[in-house]
């Protein structure tokens, strides 16, 4: 691999190491992205259950000030001295919620390169019509099947303009990118939504309650 980095060579190397591992093991490519999304989802899985348990809180918190500014419109040391009890009850940090947003950035700009710039990629058989991963799919299934993938894993997914606007855009701008790139996105999409409601599990039956 010819890729110059800086702070992520490193997380390059090892996403690499894995990758070339995997395909030892499958002798397929397509399996070996997916193998791989569930590999580093698995690595990643603590910090994303913290993060997602810190949104979930934070976004309760919301929804119970919003009843306090609703039920409570004239008593404003009363209303204050509530929402300061929930405050101290609930700590929380907002970087705690978005630390595995950071944290996917590196990881998808390594599994990019890797997937893109990998001569054992190129030529390869992949999936049923599309041969080469690191190559746009010729017939955009892909990109449609991800920017669908995006809506569902958001729980966006529904008739507004706002939401068939973001599916327009997600899957316009992901129909150049290589295949290859894009199967480990819908992947990863895919265990985002499983992800989502183990998060939803564990706040109810550990979280809510304190709350």
């Amino acid at each position: 691999m010819n890729i110059k980095c800086k702070f992520t060579c490193f997380l390059l190397k090892i996403i690499f190491y894995i990758f070339k591992k995997i395909i030892s093991y499958t002798k397929n490519y397509g399996i070996s992205i997916i193998l791989l999304a569930l590999i580093i989802k698995i690595l990643t899985y603590p910090v994303s259950i913290i993060s997602n348990l810190s949104l979930n809180n934070i976004n309760n918190i919301k929804y119970k000030i919003n009843k306090i500014n609703e039920n409570i419109k004239y008593n404003k040391h009363q209303k204050n001295q509530i929402i300061y009890n929930i405050y101290q009850k609930n700590k929380f940090s907002i970087f705690t919620g978005i630390i595995s947003i950071i944290l996917q950035i590196p990881i998808f700009w390594s599994v990019f390169n890797v997937i893109k710039n990998s001569k054992i990629l190129k030529t390869k058989n992949f999936i049923l019509w599309i041969k080469d991963p690191t190559i746009h799919d010729p017939y955009y299934i892909l990109p449609f099947l991800m920017g669908f993938s995006i809506l569902i894993s958001s729980s966006k997914l529904n008739y507004s303009k706002t939401s068939l606007t973001i599916y327009i855009i997600i899957t316009s701008l992901s129909l150049w990118l290589p295949s290859g790139v894009i199967l480990y996105y819908i992947t990863n999409n895919i265990l985002n939504i499983i992800e989502k409601k183990i998060t939803i599990f564990l706040y109810n039956k550990y979280y809510y309650e304190k709350f």
